[in-house]
């Protein structure tokens, strides 16, 4: 490839930037405040995905239990929040650590599973989450859900749903992002590529393939606990249903239709699986078909997601732009010419 047309397509990565530079503006632009308490939910919801992109993208394990360990971040701070009336951060950490000591025995029993067998065992501890939390009906409040959470606070200063909540969680999805794109220099996070690119190979490497897998599982169902948590406090109800294994599911397609792997597609799955039930109001009762249907048109004609086919759109452009320039008649040589000179 023409060098000026990879450093035309690294240029790509600005436009990350520029979204960043939108999303701060973008409440001083007009726009409902509804709209803004979509972008505050994507953003929640984001934090959870960007986990499953870590075990997906960056590590290549397929775990269907995100939804699992939301439901512990979100009930731990609901729980304490209500019944105990205990600040919210603190039962956001005591959710951390919770699900820390959770997510390392669910790792060690489940991670020497691959493939399918991983997905089916994961998404099994998301049934059972889900139906521990229906029948726990004095602490969780069973099927009716847990009523009456508190806004989200810090410190005594409460941030409730509107702009504080909105600049919060996009700056914690910033800064997700950050570390995610600073992994592949750092050992933990070269080891985890390796991982996903070929395990065998890397055991042989002398890569602990064990330890690096469970540590990218705690760190992802961590994620998933903090998107759970600050969920609760965003909805002021949790119910069983909205943790359970539609929720599971909704994790996954998000990471799928956005493009694991690649960080900010995935947000655009989020993105656009929040905002379509809104626009499209039949949407919202048939979302676990148009969610299947979405998953395997993704798998089948777009493997790489959204972002994948944009960065091919883009790279396509740049090189019709640059081989225009550089050969303003569609190519380099005339064949008509280039034949009556060998004659």
């Amino acid at each position: 490839m023409d060098e000026r047309i990879r450093k035309s397509i690294s240029r790509g990565a600005w436009w990350g930037y520029l979204a960043v530079v939108i999303l701060v503006l973008i409440p001083y632009l007009g726009v409902s405040k509804h709209f803004i308490n979509l972008l505050t939910l994507t953003a929640i919801l984001g934090i959870a995905v960007l986990g499953m992109d870590l075990l997906m993208g960056f590590t290549g394990l397929l775990s269907l239990g995100q939804a699992g360990f939301m439901a512990i971040g979100a009930y731990t701070s609901g729980i304490l929040a209500v019944r105990y009336e205990l600040p919210p951060l603190y039962g956001i950490l005591v959710a951390q650590a919770l699900t820390v000591v959770i997510s390392l025995m669910i790792g060690k029993a489940v991670l020497r599973l691959k493939g399918y067998h991983l997905a089916i065992a994961t998404l099994a501890f998301s049934v059972i989450m889900e139906q521990l939390l229906i029948n726990s009906r004095e602490l969780t409040g069973g099927p009716s859900g847990l009523a009456g959470v508190p806004f989200f606070s810090v410190g005594g200063l409460s941030v409730p749903t509107g702009l504080p909540l909105y600049y919060l969680t996009i700056g914690l999805v910033l800064i997700i992002i950050l570390l995610f794109r600073n992994l592949t220099s750092v050992r933990v996070g070269r080891a985890w590529l390796a991982i996903s690119g070929d395990e065998t190979a890397a055991a042989m490497l002398g890569v602990n393939t064990s330890n690096y897998k469970l540590l990218a599982f705690v760190f992802a169902a961590c994620l998933a606990a903090l998107s759970g948590s600050l969920y609760v406090h965003y909805m002021r109800f949790i119910s069983p249903d909205m943790v359970g294994m539609q929720a599971s599911i909704n994790i996954t397609v998000m990471t799928a239709l956005g493009g694991q792997g690649t960080l900010w597609g995935p947000l655009l799955g989020v993105g656009l699986l929040t905002f379509l039930p809104d626009f499209v109001s039949f949407t919202q009762q048939f979302q676990l078909i148009i969610n299947g249907l979405v998953l395997f048109v993704t798998i089948v004609f777009f493997p790489k997601g959204i972002s994948g086919l944009f960065t091919y759109v883009y790279q396509w452009i740049i090189q019709r732009i640059f081989r225009l320039q550089r050969y303003p008649e569609g190519g380099p040589i005339d064949n008509g010419a280039s034949h009556s000179v060998h004659k």
